[in-house]
């Protein structure tokens, strides 16, 4: 059997930051390259290398891979550690604790796979080095507060690595790792920053320097300008002012966005009680130059202004819509209100469902069982808008001022300070989700 760690891998593409970065001596690296960019498998395969071939005055050295949730810290890592590692392990792997335990020599080592939703869990343990993946996720105070400290007994090291998710803490760690000013990126050539006499290091290159041509045009034709530069370029975009900025009057068209009584619709819900507001759609397809795809009309809306109740609200719809033919409706909005509530012990889409029903609706619900992550709802939305794959009736008032006005928390939500905002916004891109959500995540940018 071979004791080469390199034998049994593929060869990543050669690109010079990343040969620069896989040198580096800095004992933390950020590194916010672009979307597939070969950054997270760089990782894997630092971290199995030092595993194996570093030798320390510890008679078992320790190592993680973290991610903002266990979940995604199994699915990004685990499966390919136990392959990388499987010709060195002293014993089989652990599938409750995620360990995997290698021996090459004299070194000993453990791989643990970690979820960081609860930073303390990485406490207690004697470090001494990480991935800390999708970093722009994790929590705040994470690095500093549990990571650092975690690993100051070994003097380990870390990589910081992952998307942007607007300008946040990985903002500051990457402003703080690259000396105060990020460095100009450009294609091909990538971009770092190696401070003398500091511990930190800054890597970066765009996904087009390592990814077919084919699919960074399929990215360019799908996602909207801003998205597409924090998704494939690693740009730190940032979220304040307006939050639809690709949305404007040219996506207003009452014609293309008028209800065909013949088709199903779709009902999206937000269940705020004052207003509650919920959103009509259908969707057709349009020929672009990539093939036909698919495109979300919303064609009206349910408001109730003030102390809305879900019965009453159901009433106002099958009154609104009592001329649709096809009485097919597809319900899906805020996973919230998908409990048993306190007030009457049934789930607010029962009592919808049962009232539309109850006067010859088919309806279907499809919820999912936790809300998507608001950036990246917004971000489907305006590449949505971006190409002219949403078109919005003008009668849809209250959704129009919301796409107008709403703001970002700076915390990565939505501004609600005014109570009338965000609940139509919310609504439909719910929907905007629901519709979208695997086409996006085939693109590697939504999560």
């Amino acid at each position: 059997m071979s004791t080469n760690p390199y034998s049994r891998w593929t060869p990543l593409r050669p690109h010079p930051v990343q040969n620069a970065l896989w040198y580096s001596t800095k004992r933390f690296i950020v590194d916010a390259s672009g979307r597939r960019s070969g950054k997270t498998e760089l990782a894997k395969r630092k971290i199995v290398t030092v595993a194996l071939t570093t030798e320390t005055k510890f008679e078992t050295n320790y190592y993680f891979c973290a991610a903002p949730t266990r979940a995604q810290a199994k699915k990004i890592y685990w499966n390919d550690i136990k392959a990388l590692t499987r010709p060195w392990w002293s014993k089989q792997p652990s599938e409750t604790e995620l360990t995997v335990y290698t021996s090459l020599g004299d070194i000993q080592s453990e791989i643990t796979v970690i979820g960081l939703d609860k930073p303390e869990r990485i406490e207690g343990s004697p470090w001494n080095g990480g991935i800390l993946d999708e970093y722009g996720n994790m929590k705040k105070g994470a690095f500093d507060e549990n990571v650092y400290p975690a690993l100051a007994d070994r003097e380990g090291w870390a990589w910081l690595i992952g998307v942007p998710e607007g300008r946040n803490h990985y903002y500051d760690k990457a402003l703080y790792a690259a000396g105060g000013v990020l460095p100009k990126i450009l294609p091909n050539t990538g971009g770092m920053v190696e401070i003398e006499n500091s511990e930190w290091g800054y890597f970066h290159w765009f996904s087009s320097d390592i990814l077919p041509a084919k699919m960074i045009e399929s990215a360019r034709d799908t996602l909207d300008e801003r998205t597409y530069k924090q998704e494939y370029e690693g740009e730190f975009v940032s979220y304040g002012g307006t939050l639809y900025y690709a949305y404007s009057n040219d996506v207003i068209d009452d014609l293309i966005a008028r209800r065909n009584i013949n088709n199903d619709i779709i009902l999206s819900c937000d269940f705020n009680k004052s207003p509650m507001a919920w959103v009509v759609g259908q969707t057709d397809e349009i020929h672009t130059a990539r093939g036909t795809r698919t495109r979300l009309k919303i064609v009206d809306d349910v408001t109730v202004a003030n102390n809305a109740k879900t019965q009453s609200s159901a009433l106002l719809f099958i009154d609104k819509f009592k001329d649709q033919i096809n009485k097919t409706v597809l319900i899906t909005g805020d996973a919230s209100n998908n409990f048993e509530s306190h007030r009457d012990f049934t789930t607010d889409y029962m009592i919808l469902k049962q009232t539309l029903e109850a006067h010859g609706w088919r309806v279907k619900v499809n919820v999912p069982t936790h809300n998507a992550n608001i950036n990246n709802r917004v971000n489907v939305a305006n590449s949505l808008f971006e190409h002219k794959r949403c078109i919005i009736n003008s009668k849809c008032t209250q959704l129009k001022l919301d796409l107008e006005r709403n703001e970002s928390d700076n915390k990565g939500g939505k501004d609600k300070s005014d109570p009338n905002q965000t609940h139509a916004s919310d609504a439909f891109d719910y929907l905007v989700w629901l519709l979208f959500a695997r086409e996006f995540k085939e693109l590697g940018v939504a999560q």
